[in-house]
């Protein structure tokens, strides 16, 4: 199991996973659950897929997430 919390690119997703919410705040509220929801979801994937992939076993599946 890799340590994926000390990995740049983590940080840089928690951080742009913060942004996504603060701007998706300010959309107009009939995008809530559409635009809104979508993009949300898309930037928490992001932080998700390099969670996942560390769990993985190998190196290379690692580099797969």
């Amino acid at each position: 199991m890799h340590d994926f919390r000390k990995l740049d690119v983590y940080k840089r997703a928690l951080l742009f996973t913060t942004t996504v919410w603060q701007v998706t705040t300010k959309f107009p509220r009939e995008e809530m659950f559409a635009l809104t929801a979508q993009y949300r979801r898309a930037a928490d994937s992001i932080v998700l897929n390099i969670a996942e992939g560390a769990g993985s076993g190998s190196k290379k599946e690692f580099a797969k997430f």
